[in-house]
């Protein structure tokens, strides 16, 4: 991956720990709401899997996050890692 594209997945990592973390929801808690295991949420928040922009609208909905805000943030992370 090429390095200002790892850099603004390390931002939408943050963002979403911090998301979960502000709604004081386990990641199992997360998980479940969502419909999955809480290793996959896991494996989200560590990196180790990548989810798409369906999922990413799925969590929306679960963590409080505005994901015009999260794409604002996500836009200026990738032109300062240029």
């Amino acid at each position: 991956m090429r390095k200002e594209r790892r850099e603004a997945y390390d931002v939408l990592l943050r963002e979403l720990a911090e998301a979960r973390k502000k709604a004081e929801l386990s990641q199992r808690e997360v998980a479940a709401r969502l419909g999955a295991l809480q290793q996959f949420w896991s494996k989200v928040e560590s990196g180790e899997r990548r989810i798409d922009f369906v999922e990413l609208v799925a969590v929306s909905e679960v963590l409080p996050i505005n994901l015009n805000a999260l794409v604002k943030k996500l836009k200026k992370a990738l032109h300062t890692a240029r």
